[in-house]
Protein backbone atom coordinates (compact mmCIF):
# COMPACT_ATOMS: atom_id res chain seq x y z
CA UNK A 1 0.00 0.00 0.00
CA UNK A 2 1.12 3.56 -0.61
CA UNK A 3 2.84 5.43 2.17
CA UNK A 4 2.68 9.07 3.12
CA UNK A 5 4.74 11.13 5.53
CA UNK A 6 3.21 13.83 7.68
CA UNK A 7 4.70 16.21 10.18
CA UNK A 8 3.20 15.74 13.64
CA UNK A 9 4.71 18.11 16.16
CA UNK A 10 8.40 17.59 15.54
CA UNK A 11 7.96 13.98 14.47
CA UNK A 12 7.76 12.39 11.06
CA UNK A 13 4.64 10.23 10.93
CA UNK A 14 4.22 7.51 8.35
CA UNK A 15 0.60 6.88 7.42
CA UNK A 16 -1.13 4.25 5.34
CA UNK A 17 -2.95 6.37 2.75
CA UNK A 18 -5.74 3.85 2.31
CA UNK A 19 -6.74 3.24 5.91
CA UNK A 20 -5.15 6.29 7.50
CA UNK A 21 -3.55 4.18 10.24
CA UNK A 22 -0.40 5.58 11.74
CA UNK A 23 2.29 2.92 11.55
CA UNK A 24 5.06 4.62 13.50
CA UNK A 25 6.32 7.93 14.82
CA UNK A 26 10.04 8.53 15.02
CA UNK A 27 11.87 11.78 15.73
CA UNK A 28 13.65 13.15 12.72
CA UNK A 29 17.37 12.48 12.65
CA UNK A 30 20.01 11.85 10.05
CA UNK A 31 20.01 8.20 11.16
CA UNK A 32 16.39 7.81 10.17
CA UNK A 33 16.27 9.22 6.67
CA UNK A 34 18.15 9.86 3.48
CA UNK A 35 17.11 12.11 0.63
CA UNK A 36 18.21 11.40 -2.90
CA UNK A 37 18.27 14.56 -4.97
CA UNK A 38 18.25 12.86 -8.33
CA UNK A 39 14.94 11.13 -7.73
CA UNK A 40 13.34 13.54 -5.25
CA UNK A 41 12.46 10.58 -3.07
CA UNK A 42 12.99 10.11 0.63
CA UNK A 43 14.16 6.82 2.12
CA UNK A 44 12.80 6.46 5.63
CA UNK A 45 14.03 3.79 8.03
CA UNK A 46 11.81 3.11 11.00
CA UNK A 47 12.46 1.36 14.29
CA UNK A 48 11.66 -2.02 12.77
CA UNK A 49 14.53 -1.57 10.29
CA UNK A 50 12.03 -1.38 7.44
CA UNK A 51 12.64 1.05 4.65
CA UNK A 52 10.50 2.41 1.90
CA UNK A 53 10.61 5.11 -0.75
CA UNK A 54 8.12 7.98 -0.76
CA UNK A 55 7.86 10.60 -3.53
CA UNK A 56 8.30 14.20 -2.43
CA UNK A 57 4.80 15.03 -3.72
CA UNK A 58 3.34 12.63 -1.13
CA UNK A 59 5.05 14.28 1.84
CA UNK A 60 2.75 16.75 3.53
CA UNK A 61 2.62 18.83 6.69
CA UNK A 62 -0.03 18.66 9.41
CA UNK A 63 -2.35 20.84 7.30
CA UNK A 64 -2.12 18.31 4.47
CA UNK A 65 -0.08 20.80 2.45
CA UNK A 66 2.75 19.41 0.35
CA UNK A 67 6.23 20.79 0.86
CA UNK A 68 6.98 23.22 -1.94
CA UNK A 69 10.42 21.81 -2.63
CA UNK A 70 12.95 19.29 -1.51
CA UNK A 71 14.92 22.15 0.06
CA UNK A 72 11.96 23.02 2.28
CA UNK A 73 11.65 19.42 3.43
CA UNK A 74 15.37 19.16 4.11
CA UNK A 75 15.26 22.42 6.04
CA UNK A 76 12.47 21.10 8.22
CA UNK A 77 14.23 17.82 8.90
CA UNK A 78 17.47 19.59 9.75
CA UNK A 79 15.96 22.23 12.03
CA UNK A 80 12.97 20.65 13.75
CA UNK A 81 13.97 17.94 16.16
CA UNK A 82 12.20 17.08 19.39
CA UNK A 83 9.17 15.42 20.90
CA UNK A 84 5.47 15.78 20.12
CA UNK A 85 4.07 18.75 21.94
CA UNK A 86 7.40 20.45 22.45
CA UNK A 87 8.46 23.67 20.79
CA UNK A 88 10.63 23.49 17.70
CA UNK A 89 14.25 22.82 18.54
CA UNK A 90 15.40 25.42 16.06
CA UNK A 91 19.10 25.54 15.33
CA UNK A 92 20.63 28.85 14.24
CA UNK A 93 23.68 28.38 12.06
CA UNK A 94 25.48 29.84 9.07
CA UNK A 95 22.60 28.94 6.73
CA UNK A 96 19.91 30.99 8.47
CA UNK A 97 21.61 33.66 10.57
CA UNK A 98 21.20 37.19 9.20
CA UNK A 99 23.24 40.30 10.00
CA UNK A 100 22.73 42.85 7.26
CA UNK A 101 22.55 46.58 6.67
CA UNK A 102 19.21 48.07 5.80
CA UNK A 103 19.64 49.11 2.19
CA UNK A 104 18.20 51.51 -0.33
CA UNK A 105 18.96 49.43 -3.41
CA UNK A 106 22.65 48.81 -2.59
CA UNK A 107 23.46 51.73 -0.28
CA UNK A 108 23.35 51.68 3.53
CA UNK A 109 24.11 55.43 3.75
CA UNK A 110 21.08 57.09 5.32
CA UNK A 111 22.53 60.60 5.22
CA UNK A 112 20.09 61.49 2.44
CA UNK A 113 17.40 64.08 1.84
CA UNK A 114 13.96 62.56 2.39
CA UNK A 115 12.16 65.82 3.11
CA UNK A 116 10.26 65.82 -0.20
CA UNK A 117 10.16 62.11 -1.02
CA UNK A 118 10.83 59.78 1.96
CA UNK A 119 13.77 57.43 1.41
CA UNK A 120 13.38 53.83 2.60
CA UNK A 121 16.13 51.47 3.77
CA UNK A 122 14.95 47.90 4.18
CA UNK A 123 15.54 44.19 4.56
CA UNK A 124 13.07 41.68 3.10
CA UNK A 125 13.42 37.96 3.89
CA UNK A 126 13.71 35.56 0.94
CA UNK A 127 10.49 34.02 -0.38
CA UNK A 128 9.15 31.24 1.81
CA UNK A 129 10.80 32.51 5.01
CA UNK A 130 9.96 34.72 7.96
CA UNK A 131 12.72 36.84 9.49
CA UNK A 132 12.84 36.78 13.29
CA UNK A 133 14.53 40.11 14.00
CA UNK A 134 16.32 40.02 17.35
CA UNK A 135 17.75 43.54 17.21
CA UNK A 136 18.57 46.63 15.20
CA UNK A 137 21.91 48.36 15.73
CA UNK A 138 22.60 51.80 14.33
CA UNK A 139 25.55 54.14 14.14
CA UNK A 140 25.33 57.91 13.74
CA UNK A 141 28.19 60.42 13.54
CA UNK A 142 28.32 64.18 13.11
CA UNK A 143 30.94 66.91 12.89
CA UNK A 144 29.72 68.81 15.96
CA UNK A 145 28.78 67.93 19.54
CA UNK A 146 25.45 66.15 19.98
CA UNK A 147 22.70 67.43 22.24
CA UNK A 148 19.51 65.80 23.56
CA UNK A 149 17.33 68.25 21.62
CA UNK A 150 19.13 67.67 18.31
CA UNK A 151 19.09 64.71 15.94
CA UNK A 152 22.76 63.85 15.89
CA UNK A 153 24.26 67.30 15.53
CA UNK A 154 21.40 68.52 13.33
CA UNK A 155 18.28 70.44 14.34
CA UNK A 156 15.35 68.40 15.60
CA UNK A 157 13.60 66.64 12.75
CA UNK A 158 10.25 67.84 11.45
CA UNK A 159 8.89 64.54 10.14
CA UNK A 160 11.15 62.00 11.84
CA UNK A 161 13.42 59.02 11.30
CA UNK A 162 11.01 56.12 11.56
CA UNK A 163 11.02 52.34 11.88
CA UNK A 164 8.43 50.37 9.95
CA UNK A 165 7.71 46.65 10.38
CA UNK A 166 5.39 44.65 8.12
CA UNK A 167 4.06 47.83 6.54
CA UNK A 168 3.22 49.47 9.89
CA UNK A 169 5.14 52.41 11.30
CA UNK A 170 6.00 51.47 14.87
CA UNK A 171 8.54 54.05 16.07
CA UNK A 172 9.29 57.66 15.24
CA UNK A 173 12.25 59.69 16.46
CA UNK A 174 12.94 63.38 15.96
CA UNK A 175 15.69 64.00 18.54
CA UNK A 176 18.51 62.16 20.28
CA UNK A 177 16.30 62.13 23.36
CA UNK A 178 13.64 60.25 21.40
CA UNK A 179 16.25 57.72 20.35
CA UNK A 180 17.25 57.24 23.97
CA UNK A 181 13.74 56.26 24.97
CA UNK A 182 13.81 53.41 22.45
CA UNK A 183 17.38 52.22 22.27
CA UNK A 184 19.34 50.17 24.78
CA UNK A 185 22.99 50.94 25.55
CA UNK A 186 22.90 54.15 23.53
CA UNK A 187 26.24 55.89 23.88
CA UNK A 188 28.93 57.94 22.21
CA UNK A 189 31.75 55.49 21.67
CA UNK A 190 35.23 56.51 22.78
CA UNK A 191 36.86 54.02 20.43
CA UNK A 192 36.11 56.36 17.53
CA UNK A 193 37.66 59.33 19.30
CA UNK A 194 34.40 61.26 19.00
CA UNK A 195 32.60 60.49 22.25
CA UNK A 196 30.27 63.50 22.01
CA UNK A 197 29.85 63.30 18.25
CA UNK A 198 28.69 59.71 17.81
CA UNK A 199 25.84 57.45 18.84
CA UNK A 200 25.94 53.66 18.77
CA UNK A 201 22.78 52.00 20.00
CA UNK A 202 20.91 48.73 19.90
CA UNK A 203 17.24 47.99 20.20
CA UNK A 204 16.84 44.37 21.30
CA UNK A 205 13.34 43.27 20.34
CA UNK A 206 13.66 40.02 22.28
CA UNK A 207 13.98 42.10 25.47
CA UNK A 208 10.32 43.12 25.54
CA UNK A 209 8.42 40.53 23.49
CA UNK A 210 7.27 38.35 26.41
CA UNK A 211 9.78 35.57 25.84
CA UNK A 212 9.64 35.60 22.05
CA UNK A 213 12.84 35.42 20.02
CA UNK A 214 12.19 38.82 18.46
CA UNK A 215 9.89 40.58 16.02
CA UNK A 216 8.57 38.47 13.12
CA UNK A 217 8.97 40.08 9.70
CA UNK A 218 6.61 38.00 7.62
CA UNK A 219 7.22 36.45 4.23
CA UNK A 220 6.76 39.19 1.63
CA UNK A 221 7.06 42.00 4.19
CA UNK A 222 10.04 44.14 5.26
CA UNK A 223 11.85 45.78 8.14
CA UNK A 224 12.49 49.43 7.24
CA UNK A 225 13.89 52.68 8.47
CA UNK A 226 12.52 55.71 6.64
CA UNK A 227 14.26 59.06 6.30
CA UNK A 228 11.64 61.83 6.09
CA UNK A 229 13.88 64.86 6.56
CA UNK A 230 17.14 66.22 5.17
CA UNK A 231 19.94 64.25 6.90
CA UNK A 232 22.71 65.18 4.48
CA UNK A 233 24.36 67.28 7.20
CA UNK A 234 25.23 64.14 9.20
CA UNK A 235 28.55 62.41 8.63
CA UNK A 236 27.18 58.86 8.95
CA UNK A 237 23.88 57.17 9.65
CA UNK A 238 23.49 53.47 9.00
CA UNK A 239 21.53 50.62 10.57
CA UNK A 240 21.92 46.86 10.68
CA UNK A 241 19.37 44.19 11.61
CA UNK A 242 20.23 40.80 13.12
CA UNK A 243 18.18 37.66 13.49
CA UNK A 244 17.35 34.31 11.93
CA UNK A 245 15.28 33.00 9.03
CA UNK A 246 12.59 30.39 9.65
CA UNK A 247 10.59 28.67 6.91
CA UNK A 248 6.95 29.69 6.69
Amino acid sequence: MAKRLEISGNFIKSTDTITGIVEHRIPTSQANYRIYSSTLHIIYINRYAEDFTIPLANIVDSNDTAFASQAKLEYFLDHNLGAIGSSDDFVANETNTIATYLLNVTSEDQTVDGSIIPVEFSYTPPAGFNFICARIIFYMEGASTFDSNLFGDQVALTNGWTIEMNGIETMQTKTNRDLGTYMYDMKGDEIYGKTNKTIIARFSFNKFTDGADGITIRDGQSFKTIVKDDLTGLTYLEAKVMGVLKPV
